[in-house]
């Protein structure tokens, strides 16, 4: 993590405008470059992890041939079985794409000291280049939308912790530049979920999107004092998992198999990678979905989390109670363009302070890809 000084980041309006336009200007003069990239008919693919494989099938969709190259014998195995050709070695006149989801940057530099980076594109490049998705919206749109209404984001700019306005401002240029090179305060991804605020008195937990525990675990890292805890998973597979953890992290916890939503309802699975579901309110659904608010009552959890594949503002809005009973709350801000702007907008609307007590808000980024930008709002003595 590259530490600045506060003031460097403390950015009147014009220069914070400055700053996106110069971003916008940096993507148009590399454009031109990409044309090699709309051009071809074969693509080497560096990496075989899950944002290859997020893309490689929408590039098999447009009729390009993807070569993979990966330094793990049993990922390469993976890509084998699932009918992909795998090479030892690049071919510098074949285009080149950086797939990787946490090492772009150190990948490049080694394909700089290869003599290979010249026909080399970083993952969000390409998908710009040839229009494809995110995993949830067109990336073209996920780019080009972030500069749109700068005001609204000098708003969100204004409204942070100091101390958290040099990522945001990094993670928008990149957004916008298509250049991961920006995102020099990113934080490692064990950190992902570690609120940016020392010294929090965190004896509960609510865990919305629990997946297998695996948050559960790292919270408990954490904060040892952590005993209690309520999770939220809809996928049924993964309920024993969530019960072995808690077992043996000694935590008591309650499981909902389920979804949080607005209002009570039922859902479908419209389809998931990984584990990871994507959902929709369906009255034949079979996916029971209830408001946060419903679910814990009147508890107290002292960390909320919510990671949903994109429908945080449902969750938002069917748990204001639970959230102000809150210390912390960390909502992901990534799955929709315009997650970075709405959602912290929301809970600055939701969240009330009161003449004891007011809320902070910080922002964190951890990946080398769209992904993994999370807000924190930390209730803290006035």
């Amino acid at each position: 993590m590259v530490l600045r000084a506060v003031d460097e980041f403390d950015l009147s309006w014009p220069e914070f405008r400055d700053k996106l336009e110069t971003a916008t200007q940096e993507k148009i003069a590399r454009l031109p470059q990409l044309d090699r990239l709309r051009a071809a008919k074969t693509l080497q693919v560096y990496s075989y992890g899950l944002k290859s494989r997020q893309l490689v099938p929408q590039l098999r969709k447009n009729g390009i041939n993807c070569l993979i190259f990966d330094n793990n014998p049993l990922v390469r195995e993976r890509a084998l079985a699932d009918g992909f050709e795998v090479i030892e070695r690049f071919d510098p006149a074949i285009p080149i794409v950086v797939a990787a989801g946490q090492n772009q940057i150190e990948i490049m530099d080694s394909l700089t000291k290869d003599n290979l980076s010249e026909n080399a594109y970083y993952l969000l490049e390409t998908l710009y280049a040839l229009n494809l998705n995110t995993e949830w919206e067109k990336s073209q749109h996920f780019s080009d939308s972030t500069a749109v209404n700068p005001e609204r984001l000098y708003t969100i700019y204004q409204a942070l912790n100091p101390k958290s306005r040099a990522v945001f401002l990094e993670v928008l240029q990149y957004r916008i530049s298509l250049n991961v090179r920006h995102l020099l305060s990113r934080q490692p991804m064990a950190q992902m979920w570690m609120p940016p605020v020392a010294n929090l008195s965190i004896q509960s937990f609510c865990d919305i999107g629990a997946y297998d525990g695996d948050t559960l675990e790292a919270t408990k890292r954490l904060y040892p004092a952590l005993t209690k805890s309520f999770t939220i998973e809809p996928n049924k597979a993964l309920a024993s998992a969530i019960a072995a953890m808690s077992e043996r992290l000694g935590i008591k916890n309650t499981n909902f198999i389920g979804a949080c939503w607005s209002h009570t309802t039922r859902l479908s699975e419209l389809g998931s990678t990984d584990g990871m579901f994507s959902l929709s309110e369906s009255k034949t659904g079979d996916i029971d979905a209830q408001p946060l608010d419903a679910l814990l009552c009147k508890d107290v959890y002292d960390f909320i989390k919510m990671d949903v594949e994109s429908t945080e503002l449902k969750v938002i809005l069917g748990g204001v109670e639970s959230l102000n009973r809150a210390t912390c709350i960390a909502v992901a801000s990534y799955h929709l363009a315009d997650d970075i702007v709405s959602l912290p907008t929301q809970l600055r609307m939701l969240l009330k302070d009161n003449p004891y007590r007011k809320w902070d808000l910080y922002f964190t980024h951890s990946s080398q890809t769209f992904d993994d930008s999370i807000f924190f709002f930390v209730k803290t003595k006035r």
